[in-house]
């Protein structure tokens, strides 16, 4: 009997140990843009190529955090929209000529008037999450893939690719859509850190 309990003493320390994912990711900081004026865009829209169903890593269950299978991603369009909100929000707070604005009913409208359109795909997702009645918590990893389309030209003109990553080493009683947001927004920060885009939008003095 004493054998069998330190057996599963055992298992549950070991169960509350959730797997890393093996992602690093470094933050980069954006720029603002103070002294200089630039074009005007706005944010057409967030889409998914990872595709609902794909395994992006371990699911974990309980507050022990013991593990249950594999865990898949599902395509979200309220997720995807609120991606565009954050995306807009940091392009205002870093001082470009957005139109339209974070939570707009409107913003679609907006396409017609802007320079650019800027959009992003989700091409890649890792996670590995433990779920309970607390929340959740766990690691995140996201790879979008951006482009910015010249309403003029009528053309693509800059694409890029950032990695955006998360962590709550505690649950998060919003459950995994903060952690994956937060790895959203350094893979927005990591884009408005590029040379190419910032000089792209910027105007002379």
């Amino acid at each position: 009997m004493r054998i069998l309990l330190f057996v599963i003493m055992g298992f549950l320390i070991t169960g509350c140990t959730i797997p890393a994912i093996n992602k690093h990711v470094d933050q980069l900081t954006p720029y603002h843009i103070k002294d200089r004026k630039t074009k005007t865009i706005t944010v057409s829209k967030i889409t998914d190529e990872v595709g609902s169903g794909k395994v992006m890593g371990k699911f974990h269950g309980g507050t022990a955090c013991v593990p249950n299978g594999d865990l898949r991603w599902a395509s979200n369009e309220k997720s995807f929209s609120k991606y565009g909100d954050i995306l807009r929000k940091k392009l205002e707070e870093n001082g470009y000529s957005l139109l339209g604005t974070a939570f707009s009913p409107f913003n679609e409208q907006f396409a017609k008037e802007a320079e650019f359109l800027l959009g992003g795909r989700i091409i890649d997702v890792v996670a590995n999450m433990c779920y309970s009645i607390e929340g959740a918590k766990g690691e995140t990893y996201l790879k979008i893939e951006w482009e910015v389309f010249d309403t003029k030209s009528n053309r693509v003109v800059f694409k890029t690719i950032t990695e955006g990553y998360s962590k709550a080493a505690e649950f998060v009683h919003n459950g995994d859509s903060e952690i994956f947001e937060q790895s959203f927004s350094m893979a927005a920060d990591n884009l408005l850190a590029d040379d190419k885009f910032y000089n792209l939008l910027t105007l002379d003095k």
